[in-house]
């Protein structure tokens, strides 16, 4: 990414454009000697709704498409997406699907609270879930 003859100076840019997130390539170093690049992703804080986050990448094609994905979880869910996984998001429509299929309309946060009141032993009436 650098140019050549940019030993040691590091590329800054923004991506995408008008985000305020960046991309630093920089170049790693042992002993003094170069030996690839790796890029730097600054998340600034409106995404993540705590602090900024840094994050690096191997590749240039792998932090921008980290930027990308930020881009896309903070227009779709805003800043409480930022702290789950794919996955996990994944995980939490199918589990509101299964409840739908049993006819339980409540939030996992209701469920998980139902459920960890049976496991200690407190005494739960069975309409507060269903």
């Amino acid at each position: 990414m650098r140019s050549p003859g940019s030993r040691g100076k590091s590329l800054i840019y923004e991506y995408p454009k008008g985000s305020k997130i960046t991309i630093t390539c920089l170049e790693n170093r042992t002993g003094g000697n170069g030996y690839n690049d790796s890029y730097r992703v600054y998340v600034p804080a409106k995404y993540t709704g705590k602090k900024h986050h840094l994050t690096q990448r191997k590749t240039e094609a792998e932090a921008r498409a980290l930027a990308d994905e930020v881009i896309k979880k903070h227009q779709k869910h805003g800043q409480v997406a930022f702290n789950l996984t794919t996955e996990q998001i994944i995980d939490a429509g199918k589990a509101l699907r299964h409840l739908s299929e049993f006819g339980i309309e409540k939030s996992l946060v209701e469920v998980v609270e139902y459920a960890s009141a049976l496991r200690s032993g407190r005494t739960i009436l069975i309409s507060a879930i269903a």
